[in-house]
């Protein structure tokens, strides 16, 4: 898998792009980076004296008091700064040392393709834990190639891929902390729940996998409970390292606006009484099941977690319940440009379980082992196949109709008749929600 995600990065060739793959989202996540190690002004006054060099680079909100605040929260900068330092050595000897060269931008993506490859690793020891290694084997392929994880990973290194990575070694910590309570454990899980809500901070919800893990009966919660006051020292420890990553953001905030709490998304914000659930699951535009249909196994396989992954169950369900909603809740539930639903790619990592659960149960019977092979088969294709058509614009970002997506369905090249034909069967989103924000 690793071989395969770094040679798409080189192969595709996205970092000698100057515009590509810091932009947009992830210019907010990374120009951190580059403001304080080379602008050295975390303020951004540079960008205001000549915005126009910037602007692609750059693209501060205002505060109320006037000044710049970089739009997304610092978390994911900690996970390109490894990176970012070694392009940044290279760049000081043999390229231009701006932030945003080449090398820069190579980094960035094989940091991705780290963190992915890392995450799956570890992942794989979890399976094994309850699955066969092939079951554990189809599980990884069927998420690192039959899922969006695979665009997110080689193309666009925006938080989904990392967080992904973060859910994963969360899940293990929490494993191994209950069967072998550790204040170093305690300590790590803390960290890694801080830097989750760093990133993106809905992600707090991650919080119910050590919460409710292991919660399968009344007997469980009893034993939960004098688990955890048995060793409260460590649930001190964890909460304290918890807080720290968010400690940071708030001082930033702090600085900048000169509020300790500050919604940055200036503009933007959840409609909580209108989520958009079918639209989000089913529809042409970004329906999760229709652009991941392999996801649907792990909806399957929600049935027999009970049977194989137990302890999961509880906090699986409550966290997937409770994501879908608060991610579809977005005022933009199509989230942007994006190739389909991107918001629930860190998920993959809990779906994980549920879809393992139902592919050991398949394999249990002879003729369904291969069919299951068949139909994993095709449904990797078909989202590598669709993965090329986003990339050359056969599937539009954030416009596609149910006519639209039949008429280019498995289609590589469009001649520029069919171009135009497919122009009228665009649909543009419902930008007009967003005026449902200011009526709040």
């Amino acid at each position: 898998m690793a071989l395969v995600f770094t040679w798409t990065v080189y192969s595709i060739g996205n970092f000698r792009d100057w515009h590509s793959p810091i932009s947009y989202d992830v210019a907010n996540y990374y120009c951190y980076l580059p403001a304080i190690f080379i602008q050295k002004d975390i303020a951004l006054h540079f960008y205001d004296e000549h915005p126009e060099w910037y602007v692609q680079k750059f693209a501060p909100n205002k505060a109320p008091n006037g000044n710049n605040v970089i739009k997304m929260t610092m978390g994911l900068a900690f996970y390109y700064a490894p990176f970012f330092f070694i392009a940044h050595g290279y760049a000081l000897l043999f390229d231009n040392p701006d932030g945003f060269s080449s090398p820069y931008r190579f980094m960035l993506l094989f940091s991705a393709v780290f963190y992915t490859v890392v995450g799956l690793f570890f992942l794989r020891k979890i399976l094994l834990r309850y699955f066969s290694d092939v079951v554990s084997m189809l599980v990884l392929i069927s998420l690192g190639i039959g899922t969006n994880l695979f665009y997110y990973t080689v193309h666009e290194p925006m938080s989904h891929a990392y967080l992904f990575f973060t859910f994963i070694i969360i899940m293990f910590l929490t494993i191994r902390w209950h069967d072998r309570p550790s204040a170093g454990t305690a300590a790590m899980l803390g960290l890694c729940c801080g830097l989750a809500i760093l990133v993106r901070p809905t992600d707090g919800i991650i919080l119910l996998i050590p919460l409710f893990y292991s919660i399968t009966s009344r007997q469980a919660i009893i034993n939960k409970f004098r688990l955890i006051t048995t060793h409260w020292p460590h649930l001190l420890l964890l909460t304290l390292l918890l807080a720290c990553p968010l400690c940071l953001q708030m001082l930033y905030w702090k600085k900048m606006t000169g509020q300790w709490l500050f919604f940055s998304y200036v503009g933007e914000g959840f409609l909580w009484n209108d989520p958009r659930i079918m639209e989000g699951l089913f529809s042409y535009r970004k329906g999760w099941f229709l652009y991941t249909p392999i996801i649907g196994f792990s909806f399957l396989g929600a049935c027999v977690m009970w049977k194989y992954c137990r302890e999961f169950l509880v906090p699986v369900l409550l966290f997937t319940i409770i994501n879908v909603y608060v991610v579809l809740s977005w005022w933009s539930w199509w989230y942007g440009g994006s190739f389909g639903l991107r918001a629930f790619i860190e998920s993959y990592a809990l779906l994980a379980l549920p879809m393992g659960a139902f592919y050991q149960q398949l394999f249990s019977i002879a003729w369904s082992r291969y069919a299951l092979l068949l139909v994993i088969t095709v449904l990797c294709v078909i989202n590598q196949v669709q993965i090329y058509q986003y990339r050359h614009a056969i599937i539009n970002y954030d416009s596609m109709t149910k006519k639209a997506y039949w008429y280019v369905f498995l289609k590589t090249t469009l001649s520029e008749e069919e171009k135009k034909t497919l122009d009228t069967l665009l649909e543009p989103p419902e930008w007009q929600r967003a005026e449902k924000l200011k009526r709040k």
